[in-house]
């Protein structure tokens, strides 16, 4: 390939980053540095190192790498190989948001002050979900996903908590619409929008609604797929309602493109530390609400 027609590009209207080439279009997207080496580090906590070194062969398998990386698999092979799919591939000044500042020859972007940011390709993440799938088990899977997603949202909301002055609830709940709606795109995870309200036996509710999210990009599902997104969002607002209410929450993607909606739609409902799960099913027509307050497509 010839570097000198490969670029990194933001495309604003759909909230994307692309690797664009003479080989085509490849998504990318933006993550804090550690984000995949977190979810790796869970697996083997949880299944050991044989566990997550059949995670790696997996993965590589699918992204094509060679036989000889296959062998016995490490975090640092990995990350070569993912390293090696983006290097033929130039920032350009002109293209790059300007919250950024590129470090490491480039490779690397700090924002809002001391926040370093990696490039991940959705092809990547996709195959590692998938190979988490065929390991761990679906369930299993879904599990580590939805651990590790929802401590980087709420870890995230603590930082905001650090630099934005809300003093209640409501405050930071009101702000997430404008927050999450410029920041999102910058990252590469789509255009959202997010409304507030309160539902059955007055709970506080959060509802996201996503167009062009990265996770499920150019998958077709008979169920959602935003498992590591849906997670991200719901530490985000576990850790305001635990600030400002001593309060849980939980979550459920109720719409996803990937079975054929328009977007993905995010539901987060607030409930006691010690209540049980709750029954979705009384909080549809609360959803429907919430749903139909926010615009009907992103144009």
């Amino acid at each position: 390939m010839s570097s000198s027609n490969n670029e990194i590009i933001w495309e604003a209207e759909s909230g994307s980053i692309f690797l664009e080439g003479v080989d085509g279009r490849n998504r990318i997207i933006l993550t804090r540095k550690g984000f995949m080496e977190a979810f790796f580090d869970e697996i083997e906590l949880v299944g050991g190192k044989d566990t997550l070194t059949m995670v790696f062969r997996v993965m590589l398998t699918k992204l094509g790498a060679p036989v000889p990386l296959l062998d016995h698999p490490t975090i640092q092979d990995v990350t070569r190989f993912h390293d090696g799919l983006i290097l033929p591939y130039l920032l350009v000044d002109g293209n790059i948001p300007t919250i950024f500042t590129p470090v490491a020859d480039n490779r690397e972007l700090i924002a809002y002050g001391d926040s370093t940011f990696t490039f991940q390709t959705v092809r990547l993440l996709q195959n590692f979900k998938e190979a988490m799938g065929e390991i761990l088990t679906d369930r299993g899977a879904a599990a580590i996903l939805h651990r590790v997603a929802k401590r980087g949202g709420f870890a995230v909301a603590q930082k905001a908590l650090a630099d934005y002055d809300w003093k209640e609830l409501d405050g930071a709940l009101g702000s997430m619409d404008a927050v999450l709606a410029s920041v999102f795109p910058l990252y590469g995870w789509g255009l959202s929008r997010t409304v507030v309200g309160r539902g059955t036996n007055d709970r506080r509710m959060l509802y996201l609604k996503c167009w062009n999210i990265y996770e499920m990009d150019g998958i077709r599902s008979e169920k959602p797929l935003c498992i590591i997104h849906q997670s991200y969002l719901e530490g985000i607002g576990e850790c305001l309602s635990q600030r400002y209410e001593d309060k849980a929450v939980e979550s459920r993607e109720v719409k996803c493109r990937a079975k054929g909606d328009g977007y993905c739609g995010f539901f987060i409902v607030q409930k006691q530390k010690d209540e049980k799960g709750i029954d979705w099913r009384e909080l549809e027509e609360d959803a429907e609400k919430l749903d139909a307050a926010l615009p009907a497509s992103d144009k």
